[in-house]
Parts: structure tokens; sequence; C-alpha cells
């Protein structure tokens, strides 16, 4: 990858606690990432669509769904995120819930800084390998059609 391929990692926090606004900014801070703040769905969404965001970090509940309805409406997209749910309460029970809805993983609350950052690149790996092979098999369609 040369310095003109490069684009800094985009995550965006979906919650109404600024508190977890401030503490995944706090933790992203040493990073060249870049957090956008959401704090209902169909904002999410919509600056999804917008920026191309691979890796949304969610609180469980928010005003307009949960992070069910979030993984619901983002699977429609050509290039859909990456979702991590944070929960103050991460049990068994939440954790198979959101591996098995096809949610990336849970980070339990209160945010430790060294899990956010290794759960949010991995997850921004993964987003990135699987549409890098999807557009490498479109230009490679393109260039045999």
């Amino acid at each position: 990858m040369t310095r003109a391929d490069y684009q800094p990692v985009k995550v965006l926090a979906l919650s109404t606690a600024e508190h977890d606004h401030t503490c995944l900014q706090h933790i992203l801070d040493h990073t060249s990432w870049t957090l956008w703040p959401a704090r209902s769905i169909a904002d999410a969404v919509a600056t999804i669509q917008r920026y191309r965001i691979p890796v949304v970090v969610t609180s469980e509940n928010l005003p307009d769904g949960d992070w069910k309805e979030l993984l619901l409406q983002t699977q429609c997209l050509p290039e859909p995120p990456e979702v991590i749910v944070i929960a103050a309460n991460a049990d068994d029970r939440l954790w198979t819930d959101v591996l098995v809805s096809g949610a990336y993983d849970v980070i339990p609350k209160p945010l430790d800084k060294s899990e956010v950052f290794r759960i949010v690149s991995l997850a921004w790996r993964q987003w990135r390998d699987r549409f890098s092979r999807v557009s490498s098999a479109r230009i490679s369609f393109k260039a045999t059609a």
C-alpha cells in the first residue's frame, strides 16, 4: 500500500451516553483513526452510507431500537460495517446472541483501552479483507468480460 492509498480507519460510536463517546475518543486519540459520533440508528446508518464506515461500536439499546436493529439496517448496505456491542452486563447470553446474529464482538464496560483497540483493529481488518477481495473480484470480472 502506498502513502496515497492510505486512509485512516473510520469508527462510528453509536450511543446516547456522552461518556461512551468521550471514552472512545480518549482511547482512540493516540491513533490516526477518525471517530464519528451518532446518537440514533437513523443517524448512524446515514453516516455509514455517506462515509463508508467499516466499524461501528454501539450501545445495546438506542432511542430507535437496539444493536439488532442496527445490524438489520446495515446488512443490506453494499459494504456493511462490522458491529461491536458495548455493554455494562456483557454476560454469556449477550455474547452468544451477538455472535450468532452476525455482529463482530462484545466489549464489556468499563471500556479497557487495550481491549477496545484490539477488537476494533481486528474488526477493521476483517472488513478490509472481506471488501478488498470483493473489489478485486469485481475488477477481475470486468477485465475478463
